[in-house]
């Protein structure tokens, strides 16, 4: 039962101290945006743009232009394999609580 509280602490934690993901949320909101699934997707291609631009099917240069943007509302770098690591686990538990 320890364990469970570790981890959902953990979770709660790793997730609401994550602001560039809820930046990026709200912006997806108020702009009608996709940044969130381009950064899911430039994550899960291994930060590779060409291979995100096929799996999105859009052009390579849209795919620089919203990580720009992304990069813009950040205040972490998602280069940094750390950041890259709390963003990526924001989705998973995202995807663990939703209603769908």
């Amino acid at each position: 039962m320890q364990r469970i509280k570790k981890l959902f602490s953990f979770c709660v934690y790793t997730y609401s101290s994550n602001k560039a993901y809820f930046i990026l949320s709200f912006e997806d909101k108020k702009e009608d945006s996709e940044y969130l699934i381009t950064l899911r997707s430039f994550l899960e291609n291994n930060q590779d743009t060409t291979s995100t631009a096929n799996s999105l099917y859009l052009h390579r240069n849209t795919i620089k232009y919203r990580l720009s943007k992304i990069a813009e509302f950040m205040e972490d770098d998602f280069h940094n394999p750390l950041v890259r690591l709390h963003i990526h686990m924001s989705f998973i538990i995202d995807d663990l609580t939703s209603d769908s």
